[in-house]
């Protein structure tokens, strides 16, 4: 925990939830995941899936999104692999 010089207020002691950082698009994405990964015990939807889910044209599309959730750390994946998307536990 840090105080911030000017004001005194801690800053850093508390996260945003995961909801809240993401934008429609990718909670919408992220709910697919989880109920998919769900539906089929762990295994995730093919990018032509989750393209197909959210009216997508374009795969490249879909990866734009999952950098995304990846960066803000609600997925998981194995880069070059089918797949391989998963859910990070913390970010239920």
């Amino acid at each position: 925990m840090t105080c911030c010089p000017h004001c005194g207020k801690t800053i850093g002691s508390t996260r945003r939830p995961l909801q809240n950082s993401l934008t429609l698009r990718q909670l919408e994405l992220f709910d697919f995941i989880k109920s998919y990964t769900a539906e089929t015990g762990g295994v995730g939807p093919s990018y032509d899936e989750m393209a197909d889910h959210l009216g997508l044209a374009s795969k490249s599309s879909v990866n734009r999104l999952l950098n995304g959730l990846e960066e803000r750390g609600a997925i998981r994946r194995i880069h070059n692999h089918a797949r391989t998307v998963s859910i990070v536990e913390a970010s239920l």
